[in-house]
């Protein structure tokens, strides 16, 4: 009668394959969801306006941004005299 035995060699072989397996499962997971939670590039201007009277005088302050940067800024003043 023949036997085949297993080595303790063959056996943390397979272990260690599993061990690696799970970790390259879980770190393409976590890549996809980075990637998915990335949002577009797709960068969009807003305008954001400030109106104030002091003194008789009325100031418009527009604010032209991208991704919360300001890109430009105009001023405009209007005064009685």
């Amino acid at each position: 009668m023949t036997q085949t035995a297993t080595t303790n060699t063959d056996t943390a072989q397979r272990g260690s394959n599993s061990h690696i397996a799970k970790i390259v499962a879980l770190f393409s997971a976590l890549l996809i969801a980075l990637t998915a939670c990335g949002g577009s590039d797709a960068a969009e201007e807003t305008k954001t306006v400030l109106k104030g009277n002091i003194g008789g005088v009325e100031s418009t302050i527009t604010y032209y941004s991208i991704n919360d940067e300001v890109t430009r800024q105009t001023t405009e003043n209007v005064m009685p005299y």
